[in-house]
């Protein structure tokens, strides 16, 4: 019945579905192209991944810079194109969605990379018979490439839920939850409750349902690509 316990649910909900099926398309759009033969296609690999090692906390400190008001670079962009800024970490209406642009990029490039694994694993006289058979490119993505990508597919779906459920590091550096509690996630409302406010047992309670939600969708999940895949 807590009208702020019941928000937090929403926003991480809308952060996972904001993070998760994009990133995930973004990582496999990325893998797909630099499967290909492309000049210099291990220095793009490179860049991809960069910000998988990079400390989420140093980038989300890094991504506060770049969307700062009145400084930062995207802005600066912005008005050398002729638009107004954007109050990107200081409005409720921008700044889950610049949470969300900053955890896309940081996880791009460990999502691409499985996807690589998953692309290489693919037998090539499964695309030369749909070749010869005249196949369009949709055609080979959706009858070849994606059905076979589905146990690669469903482990970064899983993975990624779960880790977006824990998401806490780029909230603290980059918005602290606000404005208006418009980024307050599950773990980073967890945290407030136990180590601010010192309702430990109000947070412990929280903690329990995160595990119980956590494992009510991964079940689900486990139901539905099993079923797909059958």
């Amino acid at each position: 019945h807590d009208d702020e316990f019941i928000k937090t649910i929403i926003n991480t909900f809308v952060f996972i579905i904001g993070t998760v099926p994009l990133g995930m398309a973004v990582s496999l759009g990325l893998a797909m192209l630099l499967q290909k033969e492309i000049l210099g296609k291990g220095v793009f690999r490179t860049i991809f991944f960069s910000p998988v090692v990079t400390s989420l906390v140093a980038a989300g400190i890094i991504w506060v810079w770049m969307l700062n008001y009145d400084y930062g670079i995207t802005n600066y962009f912005l008005v050398q194109l002729g638009l107004d800024k954007i109050p990107w970490l200081v409005s409720d209406k921008y700044a889950m969605l610049s949470v969300i642009i900053m955890t896309i990029w940081k996880d791009a490039g460990y999502n691409m990379i499985l996807f690589l694994a998953g692309l290489n694993n693919i037998s090539e006289t499964y695309y030369e018979a749909a070749k010869i058979d005249g196949a369009s490119k949709w055609q080979i993505f959706k009858n070849i490439t994606w059905p076979l990508l589905m146990p690669t597919t469903f482990f970064i779906l899983v993975v990624r839920t779960i880790f977006s459920f824990r998401t806490f590091e780029q909230i603290f550096a980059m918005t602290k939850g606000g404005p208006t509690g418009s980024t307050t996630v599950f773990v980073y409302y967890i945290y407030e409750k136990a180590f601010q406010n010192f309702e430990v047992g109000y947070a412990s309670a929280a903690a329990v349902i995160l595990l119980l939600i956590v494992l009510s969708l991964t079940f689900v999940q486990f139901k539905v690509v099993k079923s797909k895949g059958e």
